[in-house]
């Protein structure tokens, strides 16, 4: 009878110890960046949603936003100005990538400006609104002077999925640009951008309906080569930013991806809900072992 009290409890261990394994995800996935370090002082960290919670040049605060679970804390690369001159932001490994993310400069817009274009008219279905003239006159804005105020990206997450080789980032903006653009005092400080006078045109005339959804941009360079993350599609925050003057300002996050490879299954390092249960699995075997000798 003693023994096979033994054999049940032993069953019973093992099945829990198994079941551990297979509740919890059994090899690590994703990656957040490591070794963060910035190029400048030109930043801000938003950690929450009180006015004390911007901290400004903090590379500590920073490098807790950018890794934390919190997908609204976030960081503004040239947070001290609109018109960026520069590229500045950090760099950081993920995995064994080298990757650094950048505000955007008007210089930039004259590499990748046809590109969103492009993408842009696909997102709100005016590709085949605007004329030949018109489109060339959009583009030559945009490859001259960018669009201006959207080159500091509110950068919240950058994670890399080692299975997939997706490397994503999120960045923090407006949900529905609606609400600046109806909003005098602040489409005031836009009057200057051709662009945003052309998308507004498109609204009064009706082309475009909705929200209007328009991430910044970061320059991402993925072990040397440069990519641009943004996007047009937008879910809800339901946060504004502590310091927003517009009611609008962190209610929208957009996310953009890039791949690389996949790494090999041999290079993944197994959680620690997982080695904990294979641990709990050897202990068992061995008192089963210690058992028979008994």
């Amino acid at each position: 009878m003693k023994n096979s009290i033994k054999k049940i409890f032993l069953g019973a261990s093992v099945a829990v110890s198994f079941s551990a394994i297979a509740t919890n995800s059994a090899w690590a996935g994703t990656l957040k960046p490591t070794n963060i370090q910035f190029n400048t002082d030109n930043f801000q960290t938003y950690n929450g949603t009180n006015i004390g919670d911007i901290s400004q040049a903090d590379q500590a605060e920073a490098i807790q936003a950018l890794t934390d679970d919190d997908l609204y804390t976030n960081v503004e690369l040239w947070a001290f100005g609109e018109q960026v001159l520069d590229n500045v932001g950090f760099s950081a490994n993920l995995g064994s990538h080298q990757v650094s993310v950048e505000s955007v400069t008007a210089a930039d817009w004259a590499i990748f400006g046809q590109q969103w274009l492009d993408e842009f008219l696909g997102a709100y279905n005016l590709t085949n609104v605007l004329t030949g003239s018109q489109y060339q006159q959009a583009l030559g804005v945009l490859t001259t002077q960018g669009l201006a105020r959207s080159g500091d990206p509110n950068v919240s997450n950058l994670t890399l999925n080692e299975e997939t080789g997706e490397i994503e980032i999120g960045l923090i903006g407006h949900y529905d640009l609606n609400t600046m653009f109806n909003n005098p005092a602040t489409f005031a400080s836009w009057v200057t951008d051709p662009m945003m006078l052309t998308v507004k045109s498109f609204i009064d005339l009706g082309f475009i309906s909705g929200p209007i959804q328009m991430s910044e941009v970061a320059k991402v360079t993925i072990d040397g080569v440069v990519n641009w993350a943004y996007s047009f599609s937008a879910e809800q925050t339901n946060v504004l930013a502590v310091d927003s003057s517009d009611n609008s300002s962190h209610s929208g996050y957009f996310t953009k991806s890039f791949y690389v490879d996949p790494q090999e299954p041999s290079e993944k390092v197994p959680e620690p809900s997982a080695l904990l249960a294979l641990i709990a699995v050897g202990s068992v075997f061995a008192t089963r072992r210690q058992f028979k000798k008994a």
